[in-house]
């Protein structure tokens, strides 16, 4: 008897509309007279989501689609259920075991109790059956073993030979994975630049979070007195981002509790009591002073650089339309990350002028990490939008600047980490922008080696602005 395998442990894969996604991703030239048969067929047999299929027989789509497509669709049983484990259990009889997971995926939230027990990182090349990746698999090699009565079968197959739908969801399993490593909250002892990081709340801020709760929806809101209880409910609010593991709270937690928090206005209001200035002002200023220093020292030192020079040109372009220097304070943003030779894309997004929130938050690239949606041109888009674990939290962000502003803030007020990937530029917008400079500690997700208090990357680049211009300080 053929050993079926399990299927992907995803938890956004169960609806019959994700069956088929997938399937038309393994048979992109159906006829769509074909499509809606197959969807009838398998709808006919019972199957509702993507552990029915693995029940599936050759057989039952005989009638609709030919062998071959039929192969094709069966591939849906090669999957990848966690990181956690990809061990297939057989019964002493030869019987294999469901090991499907309609609970939920490993993945469900940050705030389950699962993260304390993290499988190791996985590749992003490979992924494989067994707790530790194996680096050097070029095909599959299954092994077996026996463990109380029950015959493991290990199965190691490289990613690229996977269906591409399933390839996508394995992928996304593992950036999502990447929250534990990426999105750590920092201990509530940890108050990294902060001057108010934890207070004391007493039970009388609950009438006032109910109250603030009522008032979101409203249309009429009364601002001033949003305002006004935003600040007496700051100590409840602290209280619940940073609650610790393993009850830290999602996003979809926290804004449900205090959906205000991301209204641009409130969280400016929330980042100034929690690090005692203001960020709009300490950012326009230092703006206004250090854009032209760097733009001036990226077009005369390293215009040779690809990424420098695009941004530049954008830059350039930008400026000429506007017809004024605002698009260089923006632009000095894309400056950085050229620089340093980050990915922009894990900071800002592009969509097009009309996307929706859903075209961005189904978009199966979006980092888990804080990023701006940018809807239009990033230079000259009017519209933005903050994105955090995935999910739109402010989609009324006037601009790209604006975008930027709330984008750090939200490092802070939500106690995120900066990622590795970009966590040169977030710095150097902190040290060298905001003039957040503790002796001690930085925001940096930890890694393996030395820690130094200040990037060295950030450090070098503000000693070449120094010798560049001599009136450049940190």
């Amino acid at each position: 008897m053929p050993i079926p395998f399990p299927v992907i442990g995803v938890e956004n894969i169960e609806k019959m509309d994700e069956v088929m996604r997938l399937i038309k991703d393994l048979l992109p030239n159906l006829h769509q007279e074909t499509f809606e048969n197959v969807k009838e067929k398998l709808i006919d047999i019972g199957v509702s989501d993507v552990d029915d299929m693995q029940l599936v027989q050759e057989q039952d789509l005989s009638d609709v689609l030919k062998p071959i497509q039929i192969r094709k669709i069966l591939q849906l049983r090669i999957a990848v259920k966690s990181p956690q484990t990809h061990n297939l259990p057989i019964d002493k009889d030869g019987s294999s075991r469901n090991l499907s997971n309609k609970s939920g995926s490993w993945f469900d939230s940050p705030s389950t109790s699962r993260w304390k027990s993290s499988a190791q990182k996985l590749s992003d090349t490979e992924m494989t059956s067994s707790q530790k990746p194996r680096q050097e698999s070029s095909t599959a090699k299954p092994t077996s073993g026996s463990k109380n009565g029950v015959w493991v079968v290990n199965i190691t197959l490289p990613l690229h030979k996977f269906p591409t739908a399933i390839r996508k969801a394995c992928e996304r399993e593992v950036q999502l994975k990447r929250r534990l490593e990426i999105v750590q909250k920092q201990p509530i002892s940890d108050s990294f630049g902060c001057v108010n990081a934890q207070n004391q709340s007493d039970g009388s801020q609950k009438e006032k979070e109910e109250w603030l709760i009522s008032e979101f929806p409203k249309k009429d809101r009364d601002m001033e007195k949003v305002s006004l209880f935003m600040k007496q409910t700051y100590a409840s609010q602290r209280l619940l981002i940073n609650r610790s593991k393993p009850n830290v709270p999602s996003i979809m937690e926290i804004k449900d509790q205090w959906p205000f928090l991301f209204e641009t206005d409130m969280m400016l209001q929330h980042f100034e009591e929690l690090m005692g200035f203001n960020l709009q002002v300490i950012l326009q200023r230092s703006l206004e002073e250090k854009a032209s220093v760097i733009y001036d020292f990226m077009k005369q030192e390293h215009p040779s650089k690809k990424k420098v020079r695009e941004s530049l040109l954008e830059i350039d372009t930008a400026m000429a339309l506007d017809e004024s220097k605002i698009p260089q304070m923006a632009g000095v943003y894309l400056l950085v990350l050229a620089y340093f030779g980050e990915p922009e894309d894990m900071m800002i997004r592009s969509y097009d002028e009309t996307a929706t929130v859903e075209d961005v938050v189904s978009d199966s690239k979006i980092p888990s990490t804080p990023f701006i949606a940018v809807f239009g041109e990033v230079l000259e888009a009017k519209r933005c939008g903050l994105v955090v674990d995935e999910v739109m939290v402010n989609q009324s962000i006037n601009g790209i600047t604006e975008g930027m502003m709330m984008l750090f803030a939200s490092y802070f007020v939500l106690n995120i980490m900066y990622p590795n990937e970009v966590a040169a530029t977030l710095e150097f917008i902190q040290r060298c922008f905001v003039d957040i400079n503790p002796n001690r500690g930085n925001k940096r997700a930890k890694t393996k080696g030395k820690q130094h208090t200040v990037n060295p990357k950030v450090l070098s680049l503000a000693n070449c602005l120094k010798d560049h211009a001599s009136q450049w300080v940190l």
